[in-house]
């Protein structure tokens, strides 16, 4: 379901700058990725101790099709175009789908963020893991699925390519990568489990609110 009040009020504020991306998105990734986001994004989704989840940055949600029976919760996406084949793709979950800037009230197990922190600008990464610490209960989980800094020169180097390829594409104001850890610290989640993958460049990690 989307919410229309949020779909409203943010629809002359957001402009969609996934909507030429939006519909080759998928098979983009796939063609210069394999497997790989996908595995990312998928691998600890079984250790959510129960599915109610806040997905935030989610595209299209094709990584979720498979759980969608068991998720409900909220999804937040800012591409108008990303977030009507999300609600297509999750049509059987009992998700609510809300375009706009996070802000929520709801209290979830785990707040996942696939693939989408390397977008954001820090001052907003702060404010967002402010928010979602308030949205998270008691032994709650923070997924994080994302591309990381010094995986060698050849994966730095297609880092840089990818910045500056959706810089123009999608104005994206991120110019590098976050340090991740350093936020997540600072707000008081802890690492307690991580994969990698791409030698490191790709990896996936559970952090836990202490």
């Amino acid at each position: 379901m989307l919410y229309l009040g949020d779909y409203y009020r943010t629809f002359s504020k957001v402009k969609d700058r996934y909507r030429l991306l939006a519909p080759f998105y998928t098979k983009i990734s796939q063609l210069v990725f394999g497997d790989v986001i996908h595995q990312a994004t998928t691998c600890y989704l079984s250790k959510i101790p129960k599915k109610s989840v806040i997905i935030i940055g989610g595209g299209d949600g094709n990584h979720f099709r498979e759980i969608q029976n068991e998720l409900e919760g909220e999804y937040w996406e800012l591409s108008s175009s990303m977030l009507k084949r999300a609600q297509k793709n999750l049509s059987e979950s009992q998700l609510t789908f809300h375009l706009g800037e996070f802000k929520s009230q709801e209290k979830v197990s785990c707040v996942i963020f696939p693939f989408v922190l390397d977008t954001v600008p820090d001052d907003e990464i702060e404010q967002l893991l402010m928010d979602v610490s308030h949205n998270l209960e008691k032994g709650g989980i923070l997924l994080l699925s994302d591309f990381f800094r010094k995986a060698g020169f050849f994966h730095d180097f297609m880092t840089g390519l990818m910045i500056r390829i959706f810089r123009v594409l999608t104005a994206h104001k991120r110019k590098d990568l976050p340090d991740y850890s350093k936020f997540l610290s600072q707000h008081g989640f802890e690492l307690t489990a991580e994969k990698q993958f791409k030698k490191g460049w790709i990896r996936s990690q559970l952090w836990e609110k202490n």
